[in-house]
């Protein structure tokens, strides 16, 4: 099922910013292409929202409990952006 939200015309462009409905779960973004002759192809994008924290749990076996410098670094394949 499409729910559709907003249709309106914009000039192609390199990239676009899209503000997605609020809540977890799949979202996917259709769009159709039109040229001057009025042929159109239609496409669509979709990703799933999961706005979760991430979390790491680290155990020791030493009794000795000392601070400790962590650097996490992390790489989710098909993502352009992280946030930790």
């Amino acid at each position: 099922m499409v729910f559709v939200t907003t249709i309106y015309l914009i000039d192609i462009e390199e990239s676009l910013q899209w503000q997605l409905l609020p809540g977890y779960g799949e979202k996917t973004i259709y769009a159709t292409f039109m040229d001057n002759a009025g042929n159109s192809s239609n496409t669509y994008a979709t990703t799933f929202l999961d706005m979760s924290p991430l979390t790491a749990t680290i155990y020791s076996s030493s009794s000795d409990i000392t601070p400790v410098h962590i650097t996490i670094r992390f790489n989710e394949a098909g993502s352009k952006r992280g946030r930790l």
